[in-house]
């Protein structure tokens, strides 16, 4: 289905925001909206991928599902990670709150899971919000009680394990061999 730049910033946000300069830095095919009935612990919300949003459909019966987009990371990832990023998704928008906290619900996935825990493939998941109040750009999708970002690296069956959902048995409701618990994006604003 065709998915608008509105469509997918409205399934994240709630009432009461006002959004503007929407803009999306990722290659055709790797977004989309979706539903999942709660098998993620999300109902429903967008996916912003780095191969095609289409792999990441259950059942898990490829372990080494892949899609190479051949675009370009993204420079602030770049940066947070210490290394080169590729096939980098992005989408950014201004909103006006119009409440004192800004809360985001997300599951971070990917197929990457077990193979590249700990290798030089880190696939990376950020939040990053800038703003009167906030200094610089922040990362606001961190491992809960720390300012450590969501990253193969850091919430696996290894590390953070309490965060993690191992998928590689199928029992979920995604092609993707792993994914987090879903967690809280949150600041003040």
């Amino acid at each position: 289905a065709n998915v608008t730049l509105q469509d997918l910033v409205n399934n994240i946000i709630g009432p009461g925001y006002n959004t503007s300069n929407i803009k999306l830095n990722c290659a055709n095919g790797a977004f989309a909206t979706f539903t999942s009935g709660g098998t993620l612990g999300i109902n429903n919300g967008i996916l912003l991928t780095t191969g095609l949003a289409s792999n990441a459909k259950p059942p898990n019966d490829n372990v080494r599902e892949s899609y190479n987009n051949g675009t370009p990371g993204d420079s602030e990832l770049d940066v947070l990670i210490k290394a080169e990023t590729y096939d980098g998704c992005a989408l950014e928008f201004d909103l006006v709150p119009s409440c004192d906290t800004l809360k985001i619900k997300y599951v971070f996935g990917t197929e990457e899971f077990p193979d590249y825990v700990d290798k030089d493939f880190n696939d990376v998941f950020c939040f990053f919000v800038t703003g009167p109040g906030i200094a610089g750009t922040k990362n606001i999708a961190t491992i809960p009680g720390t300012n450590t970002e969501v990253s193969i690296n850091t919430v696996n069956h290894k590390t953070n394990s309490q965060y993690f959902v191992d998928n590689r048995n199928n029992s979920k409701g995604t092609e993707y061999n792993g994914f987090t618990k879903p967690l809280w994006a949150v600041t003040p604003v």
